[in-house]
């Protein structure tokens, strides 16, 4: 017992490791991917020419042109601003007054909001270096010091040249069109470069140096990738393989797979919900990807959503290898109910379509709100799930309703008329069904009623009636006695006697035995238990019987185990069982022929087998036999009361054994099951 536990917790603990080595690559295979797949898209190992280098170098070239050439400082916006709106239609339309005061004052206010915005993103971007010049009027705005700027900045390795007719600056991310109408009617010429050796201070630092160790750990990244998804490929092909099934390779159910699969769904949407929600009020900023790929939140939450879904996966390939997939599902129970009965059918056809439909709407509608924003979306969700949670408790009272009926009918099966359910306790739908079940039960009840009634009074009436003819047939027997013993005349006489004497013994015996049978049937006769041995009782039984089988040119085989069979009966009905059954095969079988007897002992039952072979054809079923006054032989060539095997199954019965015939062409067989003696069955 304690190998098969271990083997069972070994087996069930191999299957848990296999599943976290799954869910672990996947948090592996997310970062690691998202890395290659964008550094696939770089055509350079240099930092200067990157993607993300050029992006925020010709951010800060758009800013510096902005604030130098549009907003220059405050004094300047202000009057540029209201400037741009004074013109003849204002003086034409006085009632817009205010609307253009208002437009002016917006318009400042955002222009103010940007120049302080550019002035802070210069200051933080230490590496960038410019050299602005009106060369009309030779004014001029930069932020190195030196005596030749323009020299100095040419010799960067990323300069680039602005002026309101060319521009050298060939990067991909870049805003030429916008800088060059910034520069459009003017004769500004820029000059915009980064330091060769970049300075600490900045974000062009970090990433340089963030680009370089990545630089340096690429392969080794894309070798745990590989290993990860090769690990992910194996652990999932091995999980499908082992899930669902225990050490034996026998298929196992797990309890999460009891519950509907659309629950299921619901639940794995929870689950993606509320991980979304904590990990927004956790969430983690930090510079784990040189080129802002995402963050450790964005890959924990993603690597949760998949490994969630992965669960629900491993659950429905339990199922499909169960054969339970769609059947563990409320759609599958309503279309059963919706074809199981048709008193319900149409009703439930309509609330199925509505409820599919009304589902189809707002599934449509909370994907629709996924972009619309964390509240909106879970205001959505929470319709949703409120009106499935909703049909999954209708759905419950109606198959709760659908069980108490079936438990009744149960109970009616087993003689059990007395089980009633509270009507209120069953749905709507099912109440009517419900009383057509009640009705069904009293109808069965009042003829089980007058079906036993009948039997009682059928048992009376030959009790009573044998009792009546106990009486005249005890003075028939004592006269034949008396007409023995006188010396009659008459050749014939003595032959009359004998005949009268046989015919009344044969009565008398056919009146015990048709009054045990009806005591036997009824239950009314006393049953004292006690321990026999059956290899004991047969051998007796067959030795009582042993000149009878002479008689009747049978020859008899008993095979009997070499221990003892105890086993737990009355005596005097075991003997009798025993009496019938070979008096049945004296009567019946064909002569010259051998009856075998067999003893053996099968799980809690002592068992005996008698097997013949019928001298008449056995035109009539096993259970015919069993009845009162129905014998083999239908031309009643034979003497017998067709009462034996009926006595023999009844005691067997109220002794807690089972009686069985078997007929096959002319072969018969008889087996009757007695309880061991055993403390436990005792």
């Amino acid at each position: 017992m304690d190998t098969k536990w271990k083997g069972f917790n070994f087996y069930n603990g191999l299957k848990v490791i296999i599943i976290l080595l799954m869910m672990a690559s996947v948090l592996v295979i997310i970062p690691s991917a998202d890395y290659i797949q964008y550094y696939s898209d770089q055509t350079t190992d240099n930092y200067n020419k990157t993607f993300q280098f050029e992006n925020r170098f010709n951010d800060l070239l758009h800013n510096v042109v902005e604030y130098n050439v549009i907003l220059k400082n405050e004094e300047h916006i202000r009057t540029s601003s209201t400037n741009s709106y004074i013109d003849d239609e204002i003086y034409q339309r006085p009632s817009d007054l205010e609307y253009i005061n208002e437009e002016i004052n917006n318009d400042i206010e955002y222009k103010l909001n940007r120049l302080h915005t550019i002035e802070d993103h210069l200051e933080n971007n230490v590496n960038f270096i410019y050299y602005i010049e009106d060369t009309k009027t030779n004014e001029s705005f930069t932020n190195i010091e030196n005596e030749d700027p323009v020299d100095f900045i040419k010799k960067q390795d990323s300069y680039v040249f602005f002026n309101q007719y060319k521009s050298d600056n060939n990067s991909n991310f870049n805003y030429n069109d916008d800088i060059m109408r910034m520069l459009k009617g003017t004769d500004y010429e820029v000059h915009g470069a980064v330091y060769k050796s970049l300075r600490l201070g900045d974000d062009f630092f970090i990433e340089n140096a963030q680009f370089n160790q990545y630089m340096k750990d690429y392969p080794n990244i894309r070798m745990i990738l590989i290993a990860a998804s090769i690990l992910f490929l194996l652990t999932f092909a091995l999980i499908i393989k082992l899930i669902g099934r225990d050490q034996k390779g026998n298929l196992i159910d797990s309890s999460l797979d009891r519950i509907y699969n659309e629950i299921q769904i619901i639940f794995a949407l929870v689950a993606i919900v509320f991980t979304e929600v904590f990990v927004n009020m956790f969430y983690i900023q930090d510079n784990v990807s040189i080129f802002s790929r995402g963050s450790i939140s964005t890959y924990i939450e993603v690597g949760i959503y998949i490994n969630i879904l992965l669960l629900l996966l491993l659950s429905f390939i339990r199922q499909y290898k169960n054969k339970k997939l769609t059947k563990n599902t409320i759609t599958y129970e309503l279309v059963k109910l919706c074809f199981k009965t048709k008193y319900f059918r149409p009703g439930i056809i309509i609330i199925f379509t509505a409820y599919v439909f009304i589902n189809a709407v707002l599934g449509v509608i909370l994907l629709a709100t996924l972009s619309q924003g964390t509240i909106i979306f879970l205001f959505a969700f929470s319709v949703f799930t409120g009106f499935n949670v909703i049909a999954f408790i209708f759905l419950l009272r109606s198959l709760q309703s659908l069980n108490k009926i079936m438990e009744v009918t149960k109970q009616v099966s087993y003689g059990n008329f007395e089980n009633i359910v509270n009507q209120d306790q069953i749905s709507l739908s099912f109440r009517d069904f419900y009383n057509d079940i009640i009705s069904i039960k009293d109808g069965m009840k009042n003829a089980v009623q007058e079906a036993i009634k009948g039997e009682r009074l059928k048992t009376e009436l030959i009790t009573n009636v044998s009792h009546d003819l106990k009486t005249p047939l005890t003075s028939i027997i004592n006269y034949v006695d008396l007409l023995k013993r006188e010396k009659l005349e008459g050749e014939n006489a003595t032959d009359y006697v004998k005949v009268l004497e046989e015919k009344s013994a044969r009565l008398k015996q056919l009146i015990d035995d048709l009054l045990e049978a009806s005591k036997a049937s009824s239950g009314n006769l006393n049953v004292e238990f006690q321990e026999l041995d059956l290899n004991e009782l047969i051998l007796q039984a067959v030795g009582e019987c042993e000149d009878k089988f002479v008689d009747a040119n049978l020859e008899v085989r008993v095979n009997t185990l070499e221990e003892s069979i105890p086993i737990f009966g009355d005596s005097k009905h075991m003997w009798r069982i025993a009496e019938n059954i070979l008096t049945n095969a004296i009567k019946y079988a064909m002569p010259h022929t051998r009856i075998y007897i067999d003893t053996r002992v099968e799980q809690s039952y002592g068992i005996i087998t008698m097997k013949n072979v019928s001298a008449q054809p056995l035109d009539i079923s096993p259970e015919q036999l069993t009845q009162r006054f129905v014998r083999g032989d239908e031309s009643r060539t034979t003497e017998g009361s067709g009462l034996g095997l009926s006595i023999a199954e009844s005691l067997t019965h109220i002794q807690n054994g089972k009686f069985t015939i078997d007929i096959d062409g002319d072969l018969f067989k008889v087996t009757v099951y007695i309880p061991l003696a055993i403390e436990d069955i005792m």
